[in-house]
């Protein structure tokens, strides 16, 4: 899987510590069907890690460039 990342993304990857292993994991194995993101050109995928949940935002044409994610429990 050749998934590529935002600047935005590896910002909040550092910022969470977040890593491209633990994110590639959730692109493989997301927890149900992608829904509609919070952009209009994107998809959001989730998976569990541990006991979290991570949103993962990708690129609706391109499903492997990774554009944001976040803890679900985490407030924005």
């Amino acid at each position: 899987m050749a998934v590529s990342f935002s600047k935005h993304a590896r910002d909040r990857m550092a910022e969470r510590e977040i890593t491209e292993e633990q994110v590639k994991l959730i692109l493989r194995r997301p927890i149900g069907a992608p829904q509609p993101g919070n952009r209009p050109d994107t998809l959001e995928l989730r998976g569990m890690l541990g006991n979290r949940t991570l949103k993962v935002w990708v690129d609706s044409v391109d499903v492997e460039r990774v554009v944001s994610l976040a803890w679900k429990d985490e407030r924005r």
